[in-house]
């Protein structure tokens, strides 16, 4: 992309929309409009965001610097929406609902181990959304219990404002689960929502 191709994305992206911030209370999470193909300007590469948009096949358009001066920063494009971008996703499906908001998959980490930080991937799309809802904090909880009904981990928290929230937007959330070094094989409880 030449120079006036990037002008005109800085024009597009930065000058007509305001920034939205996603990773909010220290955790990553990654915004796919649902409908739609998706133009990204990532101003950090945390690494599983980066990694999903590499399994998304996303297009690096152009290194773009803002215009405060800051360091430049990329732009990616990704050609997937709909049924096709959570296909591409691989993550496992569920169908839990509330009035606004929806968990459809979760990708547990297959290499988990004790003493470990375990990754728990979430995928939320939001439904329609009321100016009640988006003047309140929400906040996503996940715990793992031991067969007996003992907590071993816990993460909480949610990456994007409710004042961001749009129908039909993916989000991909991700929370990290310190799991105990002594936490034997076994089947385990996780209770997310």
């Amino acid at each position: 992309m030449g120079s006036s191709g990037v002008e005109a994305v800085q024009a597009l992206w930065i000058g007509q929309r305001s920034a939205k911030t996603v990773g909010q209370g220290g955790h990553e999470g990654l915004l796919l409009p649902a409908d739609r193909p998706g133009l990204y300007l990532l101003t950090s590469m945390p690494a599983r965001s980066t990694a999903a948009l590499e399994r998304l096949q996303a297009t690096t358009l152009a290194e773009v610097e803002l215009p405060d001066g800051r360091t430049a920063r990329f732009l990616y494009s990704v050609p997937y929406s709909g049924p096709a971008l959570q296909q591409k996703l691989g993550y496992t499906p569920l169908a839990f609902t509330s009035d606004f908001i929806q968990l459809v998959g979760y990708e547990w980490p297959d290499d988990a181990l004790p003493g470990a930080t375990a990754s728990l991937a979430e995928y939320w799309r939001f439904l329609e959304v009321g100016d009640e809802v988006r003047g309140a904090q929400h906040s996503a909880y996940n715990q793992l219990y031991y067969a007996d009904g003992r907590k071993a981990a816990q993460d909480d928290g949610f990456s994007l404002p409710e004042a961001d929230w749009r129908p039909d937007h993916l989000l991909v959330q991700w929370f990290d689960l310190a799991l105990p070094a002594d936490l034997p094989a076994g089947d385990y409880m996780l209770l997310t929502g």
